[in-house]
């Protein structure tokens, strides 16, 4: 029997012991259990120490998958992962599973915590494209999404103080799933504790196991050998001597038994299946022969030598023959090679034979006095290409399909290093050609299924150097004798991908010199709309890596752009192979945009209304049939600038439009139901313009459509819009052209182009030190300031005539379109990355939950436009709502990692409530204190002031959430780089975290946010001066003015 460790509150408790109470042990459990009770209770909260703390509970009934998908996993998990690991009972843990899939919020913690592990390894079972045939969804999304939910659930039943089995063993499911796409050095600490766990339970002890039901005992058994073997390995593969396989414990090798065989009742075990295989038979194998390697001298020589003096002798046995005999007699004689199992069994045990050997080898030729003879050499060749010939036929066979992920765990690179030394030292030997043939096969079969390809591997490029450098020997020998020379497989595609390597190095520096920003920058700089479309959300089937950027200005656009091109920039990007000009797609527009639009306000003054507004609508035309039609990305771009320009004289224009043509009096609700429609369209615009890009429409019909729209818009104007001749349309054309103020024009396009691009690129492509940024700012402010003294000193030509700014209603106008459009645009793209970063949402998802701000903001428009209407005064609504503005914004600056869905709907609808109140005031006060001559240039001023406010704002705001990252994140982990805020995701920064800092990230994430959500409430509260500051006008009033003015006007004329 074996010994058993002795009980040390037995011993603590001798002294004091009843003679007459012969127990010995049931007091003793009762204190250890006591003690267990007091720990479980005194500390409460350490079991984040390695999956991070939660500030709120987690609610992860709601992670669980649909009950069909919870069965269909269950299924993979009995195909796949069962017959490899046999760490559960299926039998007994069937009902289980079905009892709980019917209600999963009433789920024991450690069976929730198994589920969740069982849907983790399960799906990692799976390849790629199966993954997506059964789920709808990437691998790595399905997996990512079951990883957190299992690391919740191993939380909740405190996996690090367990004592529970199903605990353990989901702590063990959780980290096979995570092994291949984890850094083994971490995986095998994070095994350490699962093994100091497990011994803690006992599984390792034959006297524990022995005191527990005959099925729990040899459950444990399992449990306990596919911890140790998961760990050897993984710790080779961290270059670790791990000591766990050796000769200090006793738990015994798993029973060869079917797992209907046992059940919960049976008091004593069955006996072993000795002349059939059974479903434990390759777990079975994998025991026996671990049993006999942590006694075996080749692997303690590797591991602690100290510990051959207590390993019991395996050479008496017959060493690795007397193994091979016992496997074959024991279960390999009765394996038929075409059942799955019985294949992988096979191969299994003869790799790990082979390789037992070659070690073997290598330990022997490792001492200085050994000289090996030819035969040796030949020997130990043989053992590694036997271990790659094996490893070939588990990778290829059809049977093992299922089977392959345990093997990512396996690749036999010891025999490559075997083979190239040798092949480098005897390039023409008897073995060499064989030699290349089987390298070569093996290397088709791992690099077919491994679930990185060859140039992704960052281990490719040494591993075919290695290999190269042993076929330079053989390539000179053949040479030399004149001897054919045909490359093998292996080598000729190793240099082929070393080439395509090489060359695809040599493109990217040269992308990186023409086009200096990082493809995740260049997401960065997507335009953001009235409906917030830089961040891709609310379209479906954008691209997959179009994550929220940080790096990067968003280039605002003007409000009311109907975004239906927002989700077709990932496929233009595909059809022309163009990622790093994406930043250009939305900046081409809106540099054009905002750089035009004061020219159009004196366009509007000095031109016919009409020609100017069918001009501007057939530049946006023009612009859409290149875009629609571009054969390339430079044409894209350019047709993206002209509808630029376009769209600036169509937004003037309908506010110029609008003074001509609709009484002033009446102008506020016509005005406020332009707001609404300009926010319905930026909802439903990338609606539109995503189902255009998902069918077989292609994205090139989200510019075609504005084709039609175009036409009938062209065709109203033409016969609807009647404005008068005025006295400065009725000039001479050379009149006209000296009036246009062309040396401003001259200075003020390059200086906001300037200015643009340094915001653009600052912080982002370049350091804000760069010399590129501080000649932009500095050439900007330049032209922009001699574009003032241009309209000072010349102020009869002037764009912006000087003399408007005595009016205080336009300085405060202008004060107050700044702010609201810069804190607006800050909520409006900033609010979708705390969604897509903070609760984990899509990109699609995050514009779904940005509905509420923009909805109020419609709703809000149409009630201001209406109550301006009646009432006649646009400041009282002003002023409030930029005050309800502000409370909106500063609730928003409370945001917590927890918050409720209902606080963050309620704060949105409270900020776009307010905004939607007062966001047309200042064009209202254009143009009731202008007069109406003056009117395009002062709405047209409005428009410029909003779109350069913005450029600027949601530029500081974005350097202020790079540094504030920075500065966190660099607290918590040391050494942090600043590279993965500046050229990282919302999502993908955060998952590139070490997992215990994880939830500490997400709560400095948040703090960063709320620090720009800040600056979007001080410019909210700076609004509130200028309302407070607009004029006391009434439009009724004024209205009243100019219809008496007009009046008296035509009685002077008629006298």
């Amino acid at each position: 029997m074996t010994d058993s460790p002795r009980n040390f509150w037995h011993a603590m408790s001798q002294g004091f012991r009843d003679p007459d109470n012969d127990s010995d042990s049931s007091q003793d459990d009762v204190r250890e259990g006591v003690v267990r009770s007091a720990w479980d209770l005194l500390y409460t909260k350490t079991d984040h120490l390695l999956l991070g703390s939660r500030k709120t509970p987690v609610d992860i009934s709601t992670l669980h998958p649909e009950p069909v998908h919870i069965f269909r996993l269950w299924q993979i998990y009995l195909d796949n992962v069962n017959p490899l690991l046999k760490v559960t009972h299926p039998p007994s843990l069937q009902g289980r599973i079905i009892e709980a899939a019917g209600n999963v919020s009433r789920t024991n913690a450690a069976l929730e915590a198994l589920m969740f592990s069982i849907y983790c390894v399960s799906v990692q079972s799976l390849s790629d494209d199966d993954c997506q045939a059964i789920f709808s969804s990437p691998k790595q999304d399905v997996l990512a999404a079951h990883h957190f939910g299992c690391e919740q659930a191993l939380l909740n039943c405190g996996f690090l103080r367990t004592g529970n089995r199903d605990c353990l063993t989901a702590l063990f499911l959780y980290l096979v799933s995570v092994g291949p796409r984890t850094d083994p050095r971490s995986l095998s600490s994070m095994l350490g504790v699962a093994i100091r766990i497990a011994q803690r339970m006992g599984i390792d002890s034959e006297s524990a196991n022995a005191r527990c039901s005959a099925l729990e005992a040899e459950i444990r058994r399992r449990l306990w050998w596919a911890l140790v073997l998961f760990d050897t390995r993984i710790g080779e593969l961290a270059n670790y001597r791990s000591v766990t396989l050796g000769p200090t414990w006793d738990c015994s090798i798993p029973l060869n038994v079917n797992d209907s065989d046992l059940w919960t009742e049976m008091r004593e075990p069955p006996s072993p299946a000795q002349a059939k295989c059974t479903d434990t038979l390759f777990a079975a194998v994998r025991s026996e022969m671990g049993e006999f390697l942590r006694h075996a001298a080749v692997h303690l020589d590797f591991t602690t030598p100290a510990l051959k003096s207590v390993a019991k002798e395996v050479e008496e046995e017959g060493g690795l023959d007397g193994l091979e005999r016992r496997l074959n007699e024991k279960y390999l004689r009765f394996c038929d090679p075409e059942n799955p199992l019985h294949f992988m069994a096979i191969w299994t045990a003869r790799v790990f034979l082979a390789r037992c050997r070659l070690v073997e080898h290598n330990s022997k030729a490792s001492i200085p006095s050994a000289q090996l003879t030819e035969a040796q050499r030949n020997a130990a060749l043989s053992h590694a290409l036997a271990m790659l010939d094996g490893d070939t036929k588990i990778m290829t066979s059809p049977l093992t399909k299922g089977y392959r992920w345990l093997f990512q765990f396996h690749f036999p690179f010891p025999a490559y290093v075997h083979a190239v030394q040798e092949l480098k030292r005897r390039p023409v030997g008897e073995h060499a050609e064989r030699a290349w043939q089987v390298m070569g096969a093996h290397y088709d079969s791992r690099f077919a299924f491994s679930p990185l390809t060859a140039d992704e591997n960052p281990l490719f490029e040494i591993f075919a150097g290695m290999v190269l450098q042993a076929w330079e020997p053989r390539e000179a020998a053949l040479r030399e004798a004149g001897r054919p020379l045909t490359p093998p497989r292996i080598v000729s595609r190793f240099r082929q991908k070393m080439a395509e390597m090489a060359a695809n190095v040599q493109d990217e520096e040269q992308q990186q010199q023409r086009h200096p920003a990082s493809a995740m920058d260049m997401v960065g700089l997507m335009p953001v709309d009235f409906g917030g479309h830089g961040l891709f959300y609310g379209v479906e089937g954008q691209d997959s890596s179009a994550e929220t950027g940080f790096g990067g200005f968003p280039n605002p656009d003007p409000p009311g752009q109907f975004p239906l091109d927002m989700g077709a920039i990932p496929q233009i990007t595909d059809e022309f192979h163009s990622l790093p000009d994406v930043g250009w797609y939305g900046s081409a527009y809106t540099l054009t945009c905002c750089s035009f639009q004061l020219l159009f306000g004196k366009l509007y003054t000095f031109y016919s209304v009409k020609a100017v507004m069918l001009t501007s609508v057939l530049l946006f035309e023009l612009g859409s049939v290149v875009c629609g039609a571009a054969p390339s990305s430079a044409a894209f771009i350019v047709g993206r600038a002209i509808a630029g320009v376009g769209a600036a004289g169509i937004f003037a224009g309908c506010i110029v439009s609008m003074v001509y043509a609709v009484p002033l009096e009446k102008r506020p609700k016509l005005q406020g139901m332009f707001g609404a429609l300009f926010g319905i369209a930026s909802i439903i615009g990338p609606l539109i313009g995503g189902a255009f890009t998902s069918s077989s429409a292609t994205w090139r019909w989200c510019f075609y459509v504005n084709l039609p729209f175009g036409a009938v818009s062209m065709v109203v104007i033409a016969l609807c819009l009647k404005v008068p001749d005025r006295d400065s349309t009725k000039l001479p054309w050379i009149q006209k052209l000296s009036q246009l103020d062309v040396l401003g024009t001259a200075v003020l396009i390059p200086g906001v182009v300037c200015l643009l691009l340094a915001l653009q690129w600052g912080g982002n492509t370049y350091a804000w030190s760069n010399g590129r940024i501080v000649a932009l700012l500095t050439l900007g402010v330049i032209l922009l300031v001699a574009f003032a003294a241009v309209q000072v000193c010349l102020p009869k030509t002037a764009t912006i005539p000087p003399r408007i700014f005595k009016q205080r209603s336009i300085v405060a106008g202008c004060w107050a379109t700044v702010c609201i459009g810069s804190s607006q645009y800050i909520c409006v793209y900033f609010l979708p990355v705390w969604f897509q970063s903070i609760k984990g949402s899509s990109a699609v998802e995050s514009g779904i939950q940005l509905l509420p701000l923009l909805l109020s903001m419609v709703l809000a428009s149409i009630l201001g436009g209406l109550t301006t209407t009646k009432i006649g005064y646009y400041t009282p609504l002003a002023i409030v709502g930029t005050c309800i503005m502000a409370v909106g914004a500063g609730l928003l600056t409370t945001l917590q990692v927890g918050t409720s869905e209902g606080k963050w709907i309620g704060y949105q609808i409270l900020y776009g409530f307010g905004m939607g109140l007062c966001f047309q005031a200042p064009n209202l006060a254009a143009q009731t204190v202008l007069p109406t001559a003056d009117v395009p240039v002062g709405t047209s001023l409005m428009f410029f002031s909003q779109l350069l406010g913005a450029a600027v704002f949601v530029s500081v705001g974005q350097n202020v959430l790079d540094n504030q990252l920075v500065s966190r994140l660099s607290g918590l982990l040391p050494g942090f780089d600043a590279k993965l805020v500046t050229e990282g995701g919302a999502t993908s920064l955060l998952v590139g975290l070490p997992a215990h800092l994880r939830e500490a990230g997400l709560v400095a994430y948040n703090e960063a946010l709320r620090n720009v959500f800040q600056i979007g409430l001080i410019l909210a509260c700076l609004t509130v001066l200028g309302t407070a500051a607009l004029e006391w006008r009434s439009v009724l009033k004024k209205a009243e003015e100019n219809r008496r003015e007009k009046t008296d006007a035509v009685t002077a004329e008629k006298v």
